[in-house]
C-alpha cells in the first residue's frame, strides 16, 4: 500500500468519451486510476506519477487536466450533482460511486490510497449540499403551490382538476398530487378529487386509479361529486383549485361561493391556472372575489420568480463554495470548520489560526 493520496497530489483528467482513443484506453486499462465515465464524459483521477505518460490525442486541448486544489473542486462538482440542469442529478453521481467501487474491486491495495480522498469529496459534498445550498427552493409551479398553501404532513386535500385536451388529466392536477404526495409520506386517504363535469369527474376518476394501478401514484384518492363542494372544503385544510379561469364561470361562481360560506377559517385555498386567453392572469370574478386565506396564480409566479432569484445565489454561493473547499483542502484545514455563510448567503472563510506549538513569525 502507498502513501495517501492527498488534495496537492491530485490530477483529474476530463474530456469528452468522443475522443476516448484505443491509445488511451489502452493506457487505462494498465494505468490502473479511479473514474467516473459515462457515453459522453469520462473524469479520471489519480496522481502526477499515474498521468506521466497519458497518450494525449491529436487535439490536446480536447483534454482538460486540473491539478492540485482545482482537480478537488472539480470533482466536488461531479459528485454534488451541481452540474447538471437539475440540482443534484444523481445519474455523474452513481458513475462517480460506481467507477470508484469497480476500481477498489479491481485494485484494493490502491484503493487503499484513495480512502481518504473520497472521504473527505464525500464529507464535503454532504457539507455543501446540507449547509450551503440548503436554501434552495426547486422552481416549479406546483411546488410553489403547494408551499404557499402552507400544506404540512398530516393536512388533508381536495384538488378541484381538470381534464385537457385529448381526455388526459391536467398536468397541474396531476403535479399537485404527487408534490402532495411527497409532502404527506406513509399516509393514505388524505386526498379528495372533483371536477366540475361529470363526463371529465369519470375519466378523471378512470385516469387516477389506472396512476395508482401502474405505481405512478400511491395513496388512494377519493372522487367526490361537484356537488359537494360545501362540505368538502369545510373538511379540507388545503384545497388546490386546476379549473383554467374563466372556462366555467358558473362553477366557479361556486367555489367563491363554498369557500365563502364555509364554517373554518383556518383552512387556504390555492389557485393554479389563471385565464389562459390573458397571459394566464387571474379574471375579474377571482381578482375582486376578496377571499380570505386566497392565494393566486400571481401569487404562485411571484413565488417561483423569487425562487428563480434565490437560486441563482444558492448556486452561485455553491460554486465558490467549491472552489474555498479545494483550497482549505489543500492546506489541511476542514471546510465545514471554516467556511461561515451569513443571513445574506454570502460566504466568508475564517482566517486560519495558528498551531500552539508554532513558532512567532
Amino acid at each position: 500500500m502507498g502513501k495517501d493520496v492527498l488534495v496537492a497530489d491530485l490530477v483529474v483528467i476530463d474530456f469528452h468519451s468522443k475522443h476516448l482513443t484505443p491509445e488511451i484506453q489502452a493506457w487505462k486499462e494498465n494505468a490502473a486510476v479511479p473514474f467516473a465515465a459515462s457515453c459522453s464524459r469520462q473524469i479520471w483521477y489519480g496522481t502526477p506519477e499515474d498521468f506521466k505518460d497519458f497518450p494525449y490525442p491529436a487535439n490536446k486541448d480536447a483534454v482538460k487536466t486540473l491539478n492540485g486544489a482545482e482537480a478537488y473542486s472539480a470533482l466536488l462538482r461531479v459528485i454534488s450533482g451541481f452540474e447538471s440542469n437539475r440540482l443534484g442529478e444523481t445519474h455523474v453521481k452513481s458513475q462517480f460511486y460506481e467507477g470508484w467501487r469497480c476500481f477498489n474491486d479491481e485494485y484494493p491495495d490502491k484503493a487503499e490510497s484513495y480512502q481518504r480522498l473520497v472521504g473527505m469529496l464525500n464529507e464535503d459534498v454532504n457539507f455543501i449540499r446540507n449547509d450551503i445550498a440548503s436554501a434552495f427552493k426547486y422552481q416549479r409551479h406546483e411546488i410553489s403551490a403547494r408551499d404557499l398553501s402552507g400544506q404540512a404532513k398530516g393536512d388533508k386535500l381536495l384538488v378541484i382538476g381538470s381534464v385537457g385536451k385529448g381526455g388526459i388529466v391536467s398536468a397541474f392536477t396531476e403535479g399537485i398530487i404527487r408534490v402532495s404526495e411527497n409532502r404527506q409520506k406513509n399516509r393514505d386517504n388524505f386526498l379528495t378529487v372533483t371536477t366540475p363535469e361529470p363526463e371529465a369527474l369519470e375519466i378523471l376518476k378512470e385516469q387516477l386509479l389506472q396512476m395508482k394501478r401502474a405505481g405512478k401514484l400511491s395513496t388512494n384518492i377519493e372522487v367526490a361529486d361537484f356537488s359537494e363542494i360545501g362540505r368538502q372544503m369545510d373538511e379540507s385544510d388545503r384545497v388546490y383549485v386546476d379549473v383554467p379561469m374563466g372556462s366555467a364561470p358558473e362553477a366557479e361562481a361556486q367555489i367563491v361561493n363554498a369557500w365563502r360560506d364555509r364554517i373554518r377559517d383556518d383552512n387556504t385555498l390555492t389557485h393554479m391556472r389563471g385565464d389562459p386567453h390573458n397571459r394566464a392572469l387571474s379574471t375579474p370574478l377571482w381578482a375582486d372575489a376578496g377571499l380570505d386565506h386566497y392565494f393566486s396564480p400571481e401569487d404562485i409566479r411571484h413565488d417561483m420568480a423569487e425562487r428563480g432569484r434565490n437560486n441563482r445565489i444558492v448556486l452561485e454561493n455553491a460554486d465558490r463554495a467549491f472552489d474555498m473547499c479545494g483550497q482549505l483542502r489543500l492546506e489541511g484545514r476542514k471546510p465545514k470548520n471554516c467556511i461561515t455563510q451569513s443571513a445574506d448567503l454570502s460566504l466568508t472563510v475564517k482566517e486560519a489560526q495558528p498551531r500552539p506549538d508554532a513558532e512567532p513569525a
